[in-house]
């Protein structure tokens, strides 16, 4: 005979009809810089690939709310940067421990995106909705973070970059 098995998550029921409720209205891009050391960018990752590290940083907070309604603003950067290597000190053996400089910024994207969400009914409130800004929201944000970092790589002629699916918490 099959048994059934429960878990607890943690979720409260009012958080859980809160989630069941919030719909996005509306998600649209604020604003989109990107920067581009192409010389530096095409050496670096032609001669010293290892080197070469992406940084993605992300936050999330709630701008606006009413009982109906709220706003949740993202920002996203992603940075590629070429790690420096000091050169040996003269008269001095290589140490077994590699120390870096200063890194120089190859490339930046850094987009920020604004979404609407109507929720309706007794259990919205501004503290659920606090906690879906900084949590579950992510997860409709990070798609659109996806492709701005993928058309804009293209646009620059650079070879693509792949961004994750998922977004660690």
């Amino acid at each position: 005979m099959k048994t059934k098995s429960t878990r607890k998550t943690g979720i409260s029921s009012s958080y859980k009809k809160f989630l069941s409720e919030a719909n996005v209205y509306f998600l649209g891009l604020d604003s989109l810089n990107c920067e581009l050391k192409r010389d530096a960018y095409a050496v670096a990752h032609a001669e010293s690939d290892s080197n070469v590290i992406r940084i993605i940083e992300t936050s999330f907070e709630l701008s606006e709310f009413t009982a109906e309604q709220f706003s949740v603003k993202a920002v996203f950067s992603l940075r590629v940067l070429l790690r420096s290597v000091p050169e040996p000190t003269k008269g001095h053996p290589s140490s077994p421990t590699v120390e870096f400089g200063i890194d120089e910024k190859l490339l930046g994207i850094n987009a920020t995106f604004t979404a609407n969400f109507h929720c309706r009914g007794p259990f919205v409130t501004k503290n659920h909705a606090t906690k879906f800004a900084v949590s579950e929201s992510r997860l409709v944000f990070w798609p659109y973070f996806r492709q701005v970092v993928s058309d804009a790589t293209s646009r620059m002629a650079i070879k693509p970059i792949t961004v994750p699916l998922a977004l660690k918490a």
